[in-house]
Order: structure tokens, then sequence, then C-alpha cells
């Protein structure tokens, strides 16, 4: 059995991948956005180093047909030659904005 690459918790599930491919094709763009959602904008980034990890948060606003949400993930990530070996993400979900 492979190591899995990525472990990520959202509100409703957790997701786990083995592979670079299968991350994004399955549980990034296969399954946390759907048709309908759109990505307006990146609204913050930050970054640190925390020993041999980085870590990475973000928040972005989202829109579909329910409304307009503020999404905050924070990702974990191991880097070997430039490309992420390890992943591990926590998510907010879809939070409404207020006004």
């Amino acid at each position: 059995m492979r190591p899995r690459r990525l472990r990520a918790l959202t509100p409703g599930r957790s997701w786990e991948a083995a592979t670079a491919e299968s991350a994004v094709r399955d549980v990034i763009f296969g399954a946390w956005f759907e048709p309908g959602d759109v990505i307006d904008r990146i609204e913050s980034v930050e970054t640190s180093v925390i020993g041999c990890r980085r870590r990475i948060g973000y928040r972005l606003q989202v829109s579909n047909s329910d409304g307009t949400f503020t999404v905050e993930q924070q990702a974990y990530v191991d880097l070997q030659d430039g490309k992420i070996t390890w992943l591990r993400l926590l998510c907010s979900g879809f939070v409404p904005r207020s006004g």
C-alpha cells in the first residue's frame, strides 16, 4: 500500500489520496468545488516555515447560486525538488458572508 500523500478534513468529510494525480483530480477539483462554484478572488495568502515543513493559509471568496461565501484553508506541506510530496489540509467550509 502506498503512503497517503494527501489527508484533508472538510466540515463534512475526510479525504485521502496516495498520488498527486488522484489528489488533484478526485479530491481538490473533483469534489471540493462544484461546477457552479466560482472563485471570485483570493482574499489573503500567508506562509511560514516550521522546521522542514511549510504552512500555507489562504482565504477565498466563492459564489454560487446559494450566495457568496468565504472559504479558508490551512495546508502543511513537505517539498522535494519544488514539488509537494506530503500534504495535510484543513478547510473551514463555505461560510456565508455578511453584508
